[in-house]
């Protein structure tokens, strides 16, 4: 019988059965052979050889696959492990941990009907008396950095609704989103979401076009507001995400790449980061890929209206129109304003001032602006609507990307 020892997990290639110390993973057979396939490659493996080996002599679509990898990272996390599998662009997988074959032996260390011989019981003592100093080695290496304090719950409820509204991507959905992540900021500060959040929102707002100013100073603001998150959370996957997106937006390709894939790495459910890295696959012109990195954000965030419309878009590409007119039609039940809309030719209410000088956070968190735009934090609900009145001005265009 062959085992496989990979990480923290023992792997018995017949039973196509996966443990860890003793105990069953609930994992799906299906998952366990990707796992086994990345394994017996020994190197980068295509998606297609993964699927044959997997999925024989079936039809299914590159978003199984996809699900079975994001599946099994997952895992490798909730267990203590290190990242394992890394995508490989256009191609495949490559697993990026070791991949031992264990002894033989291995596969009695379940509970045996026979007698223990007094040097396996030996061992096993042994075995159980090392397994809590082995336990705090494991998670002092995983716990190195503190944890960023938890939202309040209200601080929890106003990131919520900002994320709902934002989602909407229309101009009065995101004025409001502004207005509830400056009051996460207000409740938490030390938290880095409501950073992100406001990240976000101005990213949108010069992505579509809803501000007075031209979009590269929205863009320098959402990646301030970015940069301050990844320094209250170094390993923030929404941060590292929407440094990418802005990278994306700079036309920093390799940039976007690199981070939008860190972000995925980070939190493999993080929808945000597959939609934005699907967009970057799109414009590098692998559709393909990209089309699946949405498929699955969509899998993941059912009701983002972006990920829709997108899907929309790359599914006219691929010349398959029903699917393009089913996305679109359900980006329009969740938000017509933006789903009906084209891109603009031109942005009349752009102020004649790119030069102006872009705030940043300042020491204590709290964004401070020269000119016509301050996003301090407000203190009250009317101030939090000032706030998002502010940012967005009064244009009501829009641009798709």
């Amino acid at each position: 019988m062959s085992i496989y020892e990979v990480g923290p997990f023992h792997l018995r290639a017949e039973r196509l059965a996966l443990t860890c110390r003793g105990k069953a993973v609930p994992i799906g057979r299906k998952v366990v052979e990707t796992l086994l396939g990345l394994v017996e490659a020994g190197g980068p493996v295509s998606k297609e050889d993964l699927m044959e080996r997997v999925w024989p002599h079936s039809f299914v679509e590159e978003s199984n696959l996809a699900q079975n990898v994001y599946v099994l990272r997952k895992t490798f996390r909730e267990y203590g492990g290190t990242e394992p599998i890394e995508t490989i662009p256009g191609y495949g997988y490559r697993l990026t941990v070791a991949a031992l074959r264990a002894p033989e032996h291995t596969a009695i260390l379940r509970p045996a009907r026979r007698r223990l011989r007094p040097a396996w019981i030996a061992i096993a003592l042994f075995a159980i008396a090392t397994i809590p100093a082995v336990l705090a080695l494991s998670a002092g290496s995983f716990r190195q950095r503190a944890e960023p304090p938890a939202l309040s719950a209200e601080g929890a409820r106003f990131y919520a609704l900002g994320r709902y509204y934002w989602n909407l991507r229309s101009a009065a959905g995101v004025q409001k989103s502004v207005a509830y992540f400056a009051r996460v900021i207000d409740r938490d500060p030390e938290s880095p979401l409501g950073y992100v959040g406001m990240a976000d929102a101005n990213v949108t707002i010069g992505d579509y076009c809803y501000g007075t100013h031209r979009p590269s100073v929205y863009f320098a603001r959402a990646h301030a507001f970015a940069v301050k998150a990844v320094s209250l959370d170094p390993l923030s996957a929404p941060a590292h995400a929407t440094l990418g997106l802005v990278a994306l937006h700079q036309g920093q390709s390799a940039a976007a790449t690199a981070d939008l894939r860190r972000a995925i790495a980070l939190d493999p459910s993080y929808a945000a980061a597959h939609e934005w890295y699907g967009i970057a696959l799109a414009r590098q012109n692998n559709v393909r890929e990209g089309w699946q990195q949405l498929r699955l954000a969509a899998q993941l965030d059912p009701l983002s209206v972006a990920t829709m419309t997108w899907l929309s878009r790359l599914a006219g590409q691929k010349r398959r129109f029903a699917d393009a007119a089913n996305y679109r039609e359900e980006a329009t039940d969740m938000s017509p304003e933006v789903a009906r809309r084209r891109s603009p030719p031109g942005h009349p209410t752009w102020a004649s001032i790119e030069n102006l000088e872009h705030g940043t956070p300042t020491a204590s968190g709290r964004p401070a602006y020269s000119g016509y735009e301050t996003l301090s934090v407000p203190r009250s609900r009317a101030a939090a609507g000032r706030a998002g009145s502010s940012v967005l001005g009064n244009s009501g265009s829009s641009h798709q990307e």
